[in-house]
């Protein structure tokens, strides 16, 4: 996925902001399915068996088998996290607000378009999941919850997802959508070129851009979403 946006040269001030190639984007949660058994949820094995690609909440502590998320892993994503764990922990922390700091079930880290792919084909197109709910996350720099994570369900994490490239001759930049502006000006400045983005580098690209985007170049070139040339978009088919 990615995102076309104007550069310009940061070696002549003069020089117009032209239009970069383009940024990708997409983005958590619960498989929910009534199982009857005597007139009771079932046992995980029967969970299992009725709805197999789903992970379902059960128990009075809501202990979760996580089918769901077993469903992405053996979809071939290599970044499942779970709770507990290290990586998972590391990524909560890293939001910019505590109040979009929730708790999915899991969090998947796609590390290119077919990633994402596999993400949207396992949690939409399957009908066993028809109530999955998710969250996608680029930079996490939104602050209300619910805007870049979700409790239980599944939040997809773009953060993997931050190559920046540079064609000078058609003077576009193609950013992927976990990549923050500290990453984008680190790759182009270099090379004597930089784009309408924002104004700290801890900023996501795909949030600001999708929420209009307000930068240093904003009254003389608009909002940063006003430069961009394309944007490749995962849709809910796959």
């Amino acid at each position: 996925m990615t995102t076309a946006l104007f550069i310009g040269s940061t070696h002549r001030p003069d020089f117009p902001l032209l239009n970069p190639k383009s940024l990708k984007h997409v983005g958590n949660s619960r498989c929910r399915r009534n199982a009857r058994a005597s007139g009771r949820l079932g046992s995980e094995q029967l969970l299992r068996k009725m709805n197999p690609t789903c992970w379902i909440s059960f128990g009075r502590t809501g202990e979760l088998t996580r089918l769901q998320c077993q469903a992405l892993e053996n979809a071939g994503l290599a970044h499942v996290l779970y709770p507990n764990s290290t990586e998972y922990e590391n990524r909560t922390v890293s939001y910019w607000s505590v109040s979009a700091q929730l708790a999915p079930s899991c969090i998947v880290q796609p590390e290119c378009t077919q990633d994402v792919v596999k993400v949207v084909n396992t949690l939409v197109k399957d009908t066993s999941c028809a109530s999955t709910k998710f969250a996608v996350r680029s930079g996490g720099h939104t602050v209300w919850a619910g805007s870049n994570n979700i409790n239980d369900g599944v939040t997809i994490d773009l953060g993997l997802m931050k190559t920046v490239t540079l064609d000078k001759e058609a003077k576009v930049a193609s950013i992927h959508p976990g990549a923050r502006w500290m990453n984008v000006y680190g790759a182009l400045d270099p090379q004597g070129w930089t784009v309408p983005g924002g104004r700290a580098g801890s900023v996501g690209v795909a949030g600001f851009l999708t929420g209009g985007g307000n930068s240093f170049f904003a009254a003389r070139e608009g909002f940063s979403c006003d430069n961009v040339k394309n944007f490749e978009l995962v849709t809910a088919q796959g």
